[in-house]
């Protein structure tokens, strides 16, 4: 062993002397299995494949995601209406329809259980259900500033929106959303109004409130209040022998598309109801800094207005009553 040559071999930038000895009990080390080329391939199409199938699986749970919560609601809505369903389903039979059995009619709300099972069916099979409002818990209803918005709404509640509004459900503000600011006039225009008398303040904004009615789709549910303003223009005609004369010059001018009073009307059009009506109620200045706010006079012809106003707010309000 002793005359056996050493073996030298170069490792990591060293020369280093190779024992024979040591060489002998060292395990030969296994080598790896090469690498497969086409690996990488079968990754990249199995991950695009992969990916492709993303989209598909993300409107499959948009799908379900959305029965989920249709489900939820419709379960929701049928137990909070339930007991109100349960209290005015038999309230809403005809006394005439209930079969003569000879018993009182104090007596005819136990008739189902007394009945056979068949005769139950046919009672419940003959009797006229007719849809009857069903009045909705006070904490689904709007608050009296929200009522038939946006249209006659009060102005936004600027607590509501830093979310700490006192009042809640009584608050006298509007609790929601309103996409834009409401338009404003400019000053030149609040003077103008200011300056026309009432017959003639009459003849440039029953028009557009008018206009603004039928755009809205509020014309029928706004008969009232524009029968009461025909009214008021009628009585102001006949008060001043120049009224109807000087209506029928601001109509026209406010027609004509150089006058300036055109602008004065193109700037009425984009006003909400409320804010027209305001105006047509009190002054233009004091219509123009409390928009959205109707405030009361002692006028009775005025009050009356209010009143329907009041009246056309609850016919106006989808939340005020469900259907059965």
């Amino acid at each position: 062993m002793a005359d056996m040559p050493l073996k030298y071999c170069y490792r990591s930038t060293f020369i280093e002397v190779i024992d024979p000895l040591q060489q002998v009990h060292v395990r030969t080390r296994s080598q790896s299995v090469p690498a497969n080329r086409a690996a990488p391939a079968c990754d990249d199409l199995e991950r695009s494949s992969y990916v492709a199938s993303l989209g598909h699986r993300a409107e499959q749970l948009a799908v379900l995601s959305r029965r989920c919560s249709e489900t939820v609601m419709a379960s929701v809505c049928k137990d909070a209406l339930a007991p109100y369903q349960d209290a005015e389903t038999w309230s809403t039979a005809s006394p005439t329809s209930v079969p003569s059995t000879g018993m009182s009619p104090c007596d005819s709300s136990f008739l189902p259980s007394r009945l056979s099972s068949t005769s139950s069916l046919n009672y419940l099979a003959e009797t006229e259900i007719v849809p009857v409002p069903v009045p909705v818990p006070a904490a689904r209803l709007p608050n009296p500033g929200s009522m038939a918005h946006p249209e006659l709404c009060h102005r936004p509640c600027i607590y509501f929106a830093a979310g700490n509004c006192a009042n809640g459900s009584a608050c006298g503000y509007c609790h929601l959303p309103h996409e834009q600011r409401p338009p404003h006039l400019d000053r030149r225009q609040r003077e103008m109004l200011r300056s026309l008398s009432e017959a003639e303040r009459l003849a440039l904004l029953l028009p557009e409130l008018r206009c603004r009615a039928e755009v809205t789709g509020m014309a029928a549910a706004a008969g009232e209040i524009f029968a009461l303003l025909e009214e008021k223009a009628a009585a102001c005609a006949a008060t001043w022998p120049t009224g109807r004369a000087a209506g029928s010059r601001v109509s026209r001018a406010a027609a004509s598309p150089h006058h300036p009073m055109s602008k004065l009307a193109f700037a009425l059009k984009r006003m909400p109801f409320s804010t027209v009506l305001g105006m047509v109620l009190r002054c233009a200045s004091a219509g123009e800094n409390t928009q959205h706010n109707l405030v009361i006079s002692a006028s009775p012809t005025e009050q009356r207005l209010l009143d329907a106003v009041d009246r056309m707010r609850a016919r106006l309000c989808p939340q005020a009553i469900v259907y059965a």
